[in-house]
């Protein structure tokens, strides 16, 4: 399955110099289960939110993960609309401290169709391959998503 993970940028005048391990070792995670995976560092590299979107775009995939502290919410709510607007059908998911404390917040606010709770190594794994499969990810531990009543 054709996977881009997204670390969301802090701010356009502030940069970060930590290297975003999470998302790295989710990377690695769903590489070595023989996903492929495209990584888009709006850190970084440096992107606006329409260059970020674009590399998500080119890299046309299946699923999009937004990780990140809890300090990039604002970018992760600008981004997955931007994604979802421009990938109708692909599916979003996101994890970091700020999911795992208040999920629901990222569910309401996002267009997301699940959250990664705690650390995102198997989880994601599972997740990737439920959807790959067509089987109901909603059977894999660790995620958190709205019902119709939301």
């Amino acid at each position: 399955m054709r996977i881009t993970l997204v670390y969301p940028s802090f701010g356009t005048d502030h940069h970060s110099l930590y290297f975003p391990f999470g998302l790295a070792y989710v990377a690695s995670s769903l590489l070595k289960a023989g996903h492929e995976v495209t990584v888009v560092d709006m850190e970084g590299d440096r992107l606006s939110v329409n260059e970020a979107t674009d590399r998500v775009e080119a890299s046309s995939p299946e699923m999009v993960a937004f990780g990140g502290m809890v300090t990039r919410f604002r970018y992760v709510k600008e981004l997955t609309k931007l994604v979802r607007s421009r990938l109708p059908g692909v599916f979003t998911t996101a994890g970091n401290s700020g999911v795992s404390t208040v999920p629901e917040v990222y569910l309401k606010s996002c267009e997301l169709d699940c959250v990664v709770l705690g650390e995102g190594e198997i989880t994601a794994v599972e997740l990737a391959d439920a959807v790959e499969r067509g089987t109901d990810w909603k059977q894999v531990s660790g995620l958190a998503w709205l019902d119709s009543e939301g």
